[in-house]
């Protein structure tokens, strides 16, 4: 009776090879990406100072946390500029 327990080792390259074909055969989740012409959105960049950025964050801030984007598509909207 021995108690050699190199016997119940795994072999680290079985055990890998056994990781990448699993997931070489998963499937993606998720809905397929829509064609450009099919968008409704488009994305567009806007620069701002540090100081502006601040004085947005701080607007932010007042309204409960608002991300950015949403802030400055209500005042855009306020204006009537969109």
């Amino acid at each position: 009776m021995g108690n050699d327990l190199s016997e119940l080792k795994q072999n680290k390259k079985r055990v890998l090879n056994d990781i990448s074909e699993k997931k070489s055969g998963t499937k993606k989740l998720g809905r397929k990406p829509k064609q450009p012409e099919e968008r409704q959105t488009e994305k567009v960049t806007i620069n701002f100072t540090i100081a502006e950025k601040e004085k947005l964050l701080a607007l932010s801030q007042e309204k409960g946390n608002l991300p950015l984007t949403i802030l400055i598509r209500n005042i855009l909207k306020e204006h009537g500029a969109i």
